[in-house]
């Protein structure tokens, strides 16, 4: 990104600052980076929030906020139901969850 120009939206090469609850970071988004083992891998910015997939940042509004959502009192969303092959409850009290995560499976389990 250069400054001498105005953009609206994240592109690939952009940095990008983060903040998240009083920390900043500053990422660099590019959807693959190089492994320990020089092998192309999926970009992904760990923190203690979850994981943010730096690919799903490029074309994201600069200034925009990220959304939260407690799955365990307002499952996945519709747009998820019946679509999941496998749902991991990785969670303080994953059974709370479980509703949420039965509407969705894929009733086929195809």
């Amino acid at each position: 990104m250069s400054f001498r120009n105005y953009k609206d939206k994240i592109d690939e090469g952009d940095t990008v600052i983060l903040y998240l609850s009083n920390n900043v970071h500053a990422i660099d988004v590019k959807p693959e980076i190089k492994n320990k083992k020089g092998e192309m891998v999926e970009n992904v910015f760990q923190t203690t929030f979850g994981a943010l997939k730096v690919k799903n940042l490029i074309g994201v509004e600069y200034g925009s906020k990220a959304k939260h959502r407690d799955v365990l009192e307002e499952g996945f969303g519709d747009d998820l139901d019946g679509k999941a092959d496998a749902v991991f409850l990785d969670l303080p009290s994953p059974w709370a969850g479980v509703p949420h995560a039965a509407v969705a499976i894929k009733e086929d389990g195809e």
